[in-house]
């Protein structure tokens, strides 16, 4: 491996994780025009792919493990995309798709991943569903309907959500669901009402969803 490649390898150890080009100026000690050529040194050699962000913000996700011949959609970074809550972690999932995956798949995905912080950071896209029969019939094809449904319940209580039509609404209530998440036990303190409308334990409680409570009404 040639010296240059060495370096390369070395900074993308460092930077592993979700970075911006502030914050990779900041953990090399180099001007924000260096680390934006750092960035795209990196992208070119698999290093480095980019995670969605703002207008002014961009977010890149770094391994040195490198991201080429890995077709798809980092499941990760379409949560980053659509949700302020935003996640950093050396894992990651692949959709493969030729086309981005809407809201609904993102959002079924990301609750049966057995990802706790994956799931938190994905209820934000319960305001960007566009087709509720979509979001049922998936959720139904995981095994998750009524978890689906009662997680839409908790989610409205501290965020804005689009609404969940009634026929949706009856269908998820009578569809299937696992009684406990992840397989864990976990019960909340705090949504027990919601927890019997919808026949699961909800592994969330109050103090979990404060992460969201700017998006409060």
């Amino acid at each position: 491996m040639k010296k240059s490649d060495v370096k390369l390898f070395s900074i993308a150890k460092k930077l592993s994780g979700l970075q911006t080009a502030s914050t990779i100026s900041k953990n090399l000690g180099v001007e924000k025009r260096t680390a934006v050529n750092y960035a795209w040194r990196l992208r070119k050699e698999g290093y480095l792919t980019s995670t969605g962000g703002g207008r002014s913000i961009k977010f890149y996700r770094i391994s040195p493990l490198k991201f080429k011949g890995k077709k798809g959609y980092s499941l990760y970074g379409l949560i980053n995309k659509y949700s302020r809550v935003k996640l950093n972690t050396s894992k990651d999932y692949i959709i493969h798709a030729k086309r981005e995956p809407p809201p609904e798949e993102i959002l079924v995905r990301a609750i049966s991943s057995n990802e706790y912080r994956l799931m938190i950071a994905s209820l934000a896209l319960f305001n960007k569903i566009n087709n509720w029969s979509n979001l049922r019939i998936l959720a139904e094809e995981y095994k998750i309907g009524r978890n689906v449904g009662a997680l839409y319940d908790v989610a409205r209580k501290f965020i804005r959500v689009r609404r969940m039509d009634e026929k949706t609404r009856k269908a998820l209530l009578k569809s299937n669901g696992k009684k406990f998440l992840f397989g864990y036990k976990i019960k909340s303190k705090n949504f027990q009402d919601i927890e019997k409308r919808w026949r699961v334990f909800i592994p969330i409680n109050k103090h979990d969803m404060e992460i969201y409570k700017e998006w409060s009404r």
